[in-house]
């Protein structure tokens, strides 16, 4: 599904969401949103997250687009979000990824972002 602008009224924009997070809930493997920049990715994605009604996953192409993703849905999301960095020696980051892993095998986070390459890392 492409959602073109998210300068279309805020209606339109939760009946997007509403339709691809049933989508999800029916059991789709994978949703592709393309055609959103900046904030409004995490706008969208919080508003199917929020009617999705079980864990998401959002796969970013990067460690940084992964980064900001998480800080942006933080803003617009009710509940935590986590963010699963790619595998370092700093104990920060070893913290930052069991937290995040833990939180998705819990049910804890409703959503959680990660890079491609973090998402290939062996655990």
């Amino acid at each position: 599904m492409v959602i073109r602008s998210v300068e279309q009224s805020e209606d339109l924009v939760i009946r997007q969401a509403q339709v691809i997070a049933a989508r999800v809930q029916s059991g789709g493997a994978k949703v592709l949103l393309t055609g959103l920049f900046g904030a409004s990715k995490a706008l969208i994605l919080s508003e199917i997250s929020r009617h999705a009604g079980r864990p998401l996953v959002v796969v970013a192409s990067s460690a940084g687009e992964a980064e900001t993703l998480a800080k942006d849905l933080r803003f617009f999301s009710r509940g935590p979000v986590g963010y699963l960095p790619e595998r370092d020696e700093d104990p920060e980051v070893r913290f930052q990824r069991i937290a995040c892993l833990t939180g998705l095998a819990a049910k804890e986070l409703p959503l959680a972002v990660v890079s491609i390459r973090a998402a290939l890392e062996r655990l």
